[in-house]
């Protein structure tokens, strides 16, 4: 739910040439009647919906209003709000109209005014939004300028600058109690943000880069009420870079990022995340790096090229003007652990983990019914996500495979997990359950031997109730070899392993690792586990 203070503060951004241009209103992303539709109602009307305050109005002339139209259509490109002229100035939100400025030096004036009801057991809750705005161009000393609102004028510029305001952009100089950002010196020219006072080049029939990438932080280009910018229920942001090399985090959100010219960094964060480039996908040449990040680099050579050389983490899309496509098809990156027990943090895409000595894993962070683990013919597994944006990974050397509910696959079924396995095949002719077996791999991840593990198990409940408190020898050879081979054993075989026990002294234990780490017996469940053994991990 909005709170007040998203109303009463100056939205500020990861972005600082954002945030020099963050006014704390007229916050139309919390108008309720503009959210119902994503409009705002401009009018030319001077006899209904004046400033209460302000005298002397003069209506725009017809060639004023084509103008501003044309500026309201491009501005609805720019931001995705819905702007609608009506003669009715009562239900407008955006006024504009001439007027004699105090001051000779101004050629244009923004005011805003809001009205909020606050609710919520803090009293923080916004129940109720709505802003007015009122947009003036100077009728005396700037007249014969401001006539003009062809784009492309000064004074097409200055009635830019005005909506700016009238939008919730302040000057790249002002210092307020909520908003203490300023540009530095060298970047406050109307070549960066037209809310400048200082002229650099134009007059501009657009805005400059900074105010672009302010608005995109505003309303994220799809509106008032939309998926990106800013109000209540959005789910991302729009991050929007320069024509330098910029660095972009972003938050949890499902977020856009465009770094525009230069070397940009752009991190997506957590959610699933796409950067955006201006030219066709052809235009580009892709490439994901060993450490898991993706290069994009633009090999246009005509002037007018809007991108550098992207270096991008945590991106799931790329969105050209063309196309989108998944980040994960552009090759597969390649992880090698260390000679110690690595524990690899997977990454959106197709990628191999290179496991080498110790105890590896890999842990995701989604349940383990989103992907499905296979044995690949040289010995590895691939996990492929079903749901994410996770790819298919190659796991080679890798012992465990960890999810976000509590379960794990283990993948060592030669060693250790399937040493476990057996024991449950040998003792009691079933597969085990996930819990014990979870038990019984972390006791011999910890060093315990093959045979102590097997005395565990003798030692046991459920053995004792399988096979008796008192057995003797040769019942409990026969018992070996039954779940063995589902046979009763050759005289042979059993006069052997009857004098290990008796005469050489050999504990049970040792006789039941025996079977279980035989050939029959990993012949006999290697089929089961191929693909890894499911359990649920200790502790």
């Amino acid at each position: 739910m909005a709170l007040v203070t998203d109303v009463t503060s100056a939205p500020l951004s990861p972005l600082a040439s954002v945030n020099a241009l963050m006014s704390k209103g007229p916050d139309w992303n919390y108008d309720t009647a503009a959210l119902v539709n994503n409009t705002l109602y401009y009018t030319f009307s001077i006899s209904t919906g004046n400033e209460t305050g302000r005298s002397g109005q003069e209506a725009f002339s017809s060639a004023q209003q084509a103008g501003a139209q044309a500026a309201f259509a491009y501005l609805q490109k720019v931001t995705g709000i819905n702007f609608v002229l009506t003669t009715n100035g009562a239900v407008a939100d955006i006024h504009l109209c001439n007027v004699d400025l105090s001051d000779a030096q101004t050629t244009g004036e923004c005011s805003w005014r809001a009205s909020y009801t606050p609710g919520g057991q803090d009293g923080n809750a916004l129940v109720d939004y709505s802003a007015n705005a009122w947009v003036y161009l100077d009728n005396r000393e700037w007249r014969g300028q401001n006539a003009n609102l062809s784009a492309g004028t000064s004074g097409y510029e200055t009635l830019l600058h005005e909506l700016g305001h009238a939008l919730g952009l302040k000057h790249p100089f002002d210092v307020s109690a909520e908003n203490g950002n300023t540009l530095p010196y060298g970047q406050d020219t109307t070549a960066n943000t037209l809310m400048s006072y200082t002229h650099l080049g134009g007059p501009y029939p657009t805005y400059s880069q900074y105010d672009l990438e302010a608005l995109a932080w505003l309303y994220g280009g799809d509106g008032l009420g939309g998926t990106l910018g800013l109000g209540d229920g959005t789910t991302g942001r729009y991050l929007m870079g320069t024509s330098l090399g910029d660095s972009i985090t972003a938050d949890g959100g499902n977020d856009l990022l465009e770094g525009d010219g230069g070397a940009d960094v752009l991190n997506g964060g957590a959610g699933i995340d796409t950067a955006v480039f201006r030219g066709t996908l052809a235009a580009y040449t892709i490439t994901t790096n060993d450490n898991g990040t993706v290069s994009v680099a633009d090999t246009r050579t005509t002037s007018g090229t809007f991108d550098g050389t992207d270096l991008l983490s945590n991106i799931e899309y790329l969105k050209f003007s063309d196309t989108t496509v998944a980040a994960s098809q552009f090759g597969t990156r390649i992880v090698d652990g260390t000679a110690a027990a690595d524990n690899f943090a997977p990454q959106a895409g197709n990628t191999v983990y290179n496991g080498s000595a110790g105890l590896d894993r890999i842990t995701y962070t989604a349940p383990h019914t989103n992907f499905k683990v296979v044995h690949t013919a040289t010995g590895g597994y691939t996990v492929t996500d079903n749901v994410g944006n996770g790819g298919v990974d190659t796991l080679n050397n890798v012992e465990r495979a960890y999810f976000s509910d509590h379960s794990a696959v283990a993948l060592d079924v030669l060693g250790v997990s399937g040493l476990a396995y057996r024991m449950y095949k040998a003792a009691f002719d079933r597969a085990p359950d996930a819990v014990g077996l979870g038990y019984w791999i972390d006791v011999l991840d910890r060093g315990a031997s093959a045979d102590a593990v097997a005395q565990g198990f003798i030692d046991g409940s459920e053995f004792t109730r399988t096979w008796g408190a008192n057995i003797g020898t040769e019942d409990f050879l026969k018992a070996m070899y039954t779940n063995l081979r589902h046979a009763a054993p050759d005289a042979e075989g059993l006069a052997f392993w009857k004098h290990v026990i008796d005469d050489v002294h050999m504990s049970r234990g040792y006789v039941l690792a025996h079977f279980a780490t035989s050939d029959e017996m990993v012949a006999q469940v290697v089929g089961q586990v191929q693909d890894g053994i499911v359990y649920t991990p200790f502790g």
